[in-house]
């Protein structure tokens, strides 16, 4: 813990930074592992600060009543400020850098999505949803607005767009192919509507802890960057207002 919390984000940073044109096949699978461990080292840390937080709510409530005590009680995750850079798509290993031709980028973005993938699975958001939730009435426990806009673009672009019913109709009758099409299909479809629980559990944390924030508190915010956190929420509940309409009524 301590090697994690302590260089984890200065690693972290530099091997985003790296640009796949220009290094080796061992060395992005170098990068990859590392990025896939620390999202999985950061989704297991949020559930641990979690878990020592009902803990220490419990005892404290069986042996005092003051109110304070449940917001010193509340661990802080030392390692959430890395996801503000595996998330961030404009880092090199995603993006790449323009080379003689201007409308090429050599990035790999497909792995930033498997990273978003990787730390749901690993139960990340959901752990994250709750964390955030616990710290909506305290906002100097609360992600900075940059790592808030980082989490919610990545969920933006992880969501699918299921607007419209043909899409889910050819999904199905591609789905009668074979037996392994539709164990395939069957994971994907799982895999979707578990990504769509968490986007809403995670947005509609964000929207509580804008709206719990006074008038006075956030004209102290930079206004592009409230501005960029809403509109990564209004991405989300663009991609889910067809499929999850009821959840999605709080945004609008």
């Amino acid at each position: 813990r301590v090697f994690c919390e302590s260089y984890m984000k200065q690693i972290i940073g530099i091997l985003v930074e790296q640009q796949p044109s220009k290094i080796g096949q061992h060395e992005r699978s170098c990068v990859e592992e590392s990025l896939e461990l620390s999202v999985f080292l950061i989704a297991k840390d949020v559930q641990i600060q979690q878990q020592r937080g009902r803990n220490s709510s419990t005892s404290n409530n069986s042996t005092s009543s003051n109110s304070n005590n449940s917001n010193s009680n509340k661990s802080q995750s030392q390692l959430l400020d890395v996801l503000a850079l595996v998330f961030n798509r404009k880092k090199s290993y995603y993006k790449g850098s323009k080379g003689w031709n201007v409308n090429h980028l050599s990035g790999l973005p497909e792995v930033r999505l498997r990273m978003i993938e990787s730390f749901r699975s690993s139960g990340g958001f959901t752990a994250l949803a709750a964390y955030l939730t616990d710290r909506i009435q305290t906002p100097t426990l609360f992600p900075t607005l940059e790592l808030l806009h980082q989490i919610l673009n990545a969920i933006a672009d992880a969501v699918p767009s299921r607007a419209t019913p043909n899409a889910d109709a050819a999904a199905a009758a591609n789905a009668t192919a074979n037996t392994a099409a539709d164990t395939n299909n069957n994971n994907t479809t799982i895999s979707i509507k578990e990504m769509e629980e968490d986007a809403i559990l995670v947005g509609q944390a964000a929207m509580n802890y804008i709206a719990s924030i006074s008038d006075e508190a956030m004209r102290k915010w930079p206004t592009d960057m409230l501005h960029t956190v809403r509109y990564d929420l209004q991405r989300i509940f663009d991609r889910l207002v067809s499929v999850r309409r009821d959840q999605t009524y709080l945004f609008y």
